[in-house]
């Protein structure tokens, strides 16, 4: 087949489109066809997660440590990661980027949402959930306002028509 390959693992003679682009060989392909390189990773997946489960045993501390220092040298993933995990828990629909965050705080010119306190920067605020998590809101922009910590801290789990002097 001139513009084809046998594949190593069903000896089949295949068109080169049916093989993986790789320039580790020769011929710039895999040497088992796309299917039979699918059925090979899923015949490998019990023995990736034994060995993946293995090496976290061996290394925990290692990988520990590892991550720290990068949630360290990172703190708007750290945080991000426990927003992420808090909604999660909640079964909270949804999500947001940095970008929703910031479009957001414009859209408020950043104003607290609830006392109308204007706030330097969108790193003096917090992003509120109008409808809490707790009680079914969604992690969509959408359910997101710009707060200032005060506020933010004494709505609590409220909706803003159950806070006083509002």
């Amino acid at each position: 087949m001139q513009n084809g390959k046998r594949c190593s693992g069903c000896q089949r003679e295949l068109p080169l489109n049916a093989f993986h682009v790789d320039k580790g060989h020769g011929d710039g392909r895999a040497s088992r066809c796309k299917s039979c390189r699918a059925k090979w990773v899923e015949s490998r997946k019990a023995e990736r997660v034994s060995y993946n489960a293995q090496y976290y045993a061996r290394n925990r501390d290692k990988r520990i440590a590892e991550i720290h220092e990068y949630q360290r040298l990172h703190p708007e993933i750290q945080v991000r990661y426990r927003h992420r995990y808090r909604a999660r828990k909640h079964k909270a629909l949804g999500g947001h980027t940095f970008a929703d965050l910031v479009a957001i705080f414009e859209k408020q010119n950043g104003v607290c949402f609830y006392c109308n306190q204007r706030l330097a920067s969108i790193h003096n605020g917090h992003f509120d959930h109008v409808i809490p998590l707790s009680r079914g809101g969604s992690d969509n922009p959408d359910n997101l306002v710009f707060a200032c910590p005060p506020c933010n801290w004494s709505k609590h789990a409220r909706l803003p028509d159950e806070i006083e002097g509002q």
